[in-house]
């Protein structure tokens, strides 16, 4: 297995399905948004949307690029190019984000209505969610990405299907 990354719209089941992913045995890296927030929150750091996109990016850049060098066969909760949508989001100048390459299918997942849930972390529309997600999908496919659409299903169905899916 390489380097294998899951985007897609925020709450549409990417972390349900990792978990999954975890289950039968597999490395998972997770994503590091909510572990930027939980550490910047704990400590009163500017790393967090509210007071710095600037900065919560940064670290965001961090702790993904770190998580590459330490995981060269895992599952990605996103992966470096994600950081692209966020600065759109945040109208930020996008990072470079084309010399750490995963392999090249990306598994997509897309916004998902029925089961879309804001919470402490995450306060956006499902309208919003589903635009970041659609952003997200360009930008992989603009870098030459191969997209691979994963269906509105239960975990367990996701998962076999990205096992069907996913290259030797």
């Amino acid at each position: 297995m390489k380097r294998i990354v899951i985007t897609g719209a925020m709450g549409s089941g990417k972390s349900t399905l990792l978990a999954e992913l975890r289950r039968r045995g597999f490395a998972v890296v997770p994503e590091p948004a909510r572990i930027v927030l939980a550490a910047q929150r704990a400590t009163g750091g500017h790393g967090v949307p509210e007071r710095s996109p600037q900065r919560f990016c940064e670290l965001m850049l961090e702790r993904m690029m770190s998580d590459y060098d330490e995981h060269p066969s895992a599952f990605y909760d996103r992966g470096i190019p994600d950081l692209v949508g966020y600065a759109h989001l945040f109208g930020l100048e996008p990072p470079r984000v084309d010399d750490h390459r995963y392999d090249g299918r990306v598994f997509v997942l897309p916004a998902w209505r029925e089961i879309y849930a804001t919470d402490d972390e995450r306060k956006m529309t499902f309208e919003m969610a589903e635009a970041f997600g659609e952003d997200v999908r360009r930008i992989y496919e603009g870098l030459g990405y191969e997209i691979v659409a994963v269906p509105k299903d239960s975990p367990a169905a996701r998962a076999r299907f990205i096992m069907v899916n996913v290259r030797g």
